[in-house]
C-alpha cells in the first residue's frame, strides 16, 4: 500500500476524546490544517518469478494538526502537565548602595518577598564568583553581612 494523506486545509473542528471512556477531553475550532497519514508495506508471495497475492504489513498512522491559536489544555495534553495560572516574575533593578551592608529596595505592588533574591555588582549579572552571599530582605531593605559597599551598584 503506498502512502496516504488526506489533509483539510479548512478552519476545522478539533475534538480529542479519552480512549478508554470516549468522553471528551479537548474541542477547539482554530484549527488551520489537520492531516491524517497512513503508511503501510507490501510483502508479496511469489509464484514461478512473479508477484501473486500481496499481504500488507501492519499500518502506521500520524495526525498532524497546525493552529496558530491552542487552547492550553492541549499543551497540557501534549507534556504531561498541569495548568496553572500562578506563575513567577523575574525583576532586574539597578540599586545604589548608600551605606555599608545595606541596599534599600521597595517590592512593586503585588510583590512578595521570597527566597529567589540573588544580589550581583552592577556589570557581573550571573557571575556566580562576584554574587553577594546570603542576602535577606526586610523592612524595605536588602541586608549583607559582607560584599556590600557604600557608593557602589549592584
Amino acid at each position: 500500500m503506498p502512502e496516504l494523506n488526506k489533509a483539510n486545509r479548512q478552519v476545522c473542528d478539533v475534538d480529542i476524546r479519552i480512549l478508554k471512556t470516549k468522553a471528551p477531553f479537548l474541542k477547539f475550532d482554530t484549527a488551520n490544517t489537520t492531516t491524517a497519514g497512513v503508511t503501510s508495506d507490501s510483502v508479496y508471495a511469489m509464484a514461478k518469478g512473479t508477484r501473486r497475492i500481496a499481504f500488507q504489513n501492519p499500518m502506521e498512522g500520524t495526525m498532524t494538526i497546525e493552529a496558530q491559536v491552542y487552547p492550553f489544555k492541549f499543551f497540557a495534553l501534549l507534556s504531561d502537565g498541569t495548568i496553572s495560572s500562578e506563575a513567577v516574575y523575574a525583576e532586574h533593578r539597578t540599586i545604589k548602595c548608600t551605606a555599608a551592608g545595606k541596599l534599600p529596595l521597595s517590592l512593586s505592588d503585588g510583590a512578595v518577598e521570597s527566597s529567589g533574591l540573588f544580589v550581583y555588582p552592577a556589570g557581573k549579572f550571573g557571575d556566580d564568583a562576584s554574587a553577594i552571599k546570603n542576602p535577606t530582605y526586610s523592612n524595605n531593605e536588602i541586608t549583607a553581612t559582607a560584599g556590600l559597599v557604600a557608593d557602589s551598584e549592584y
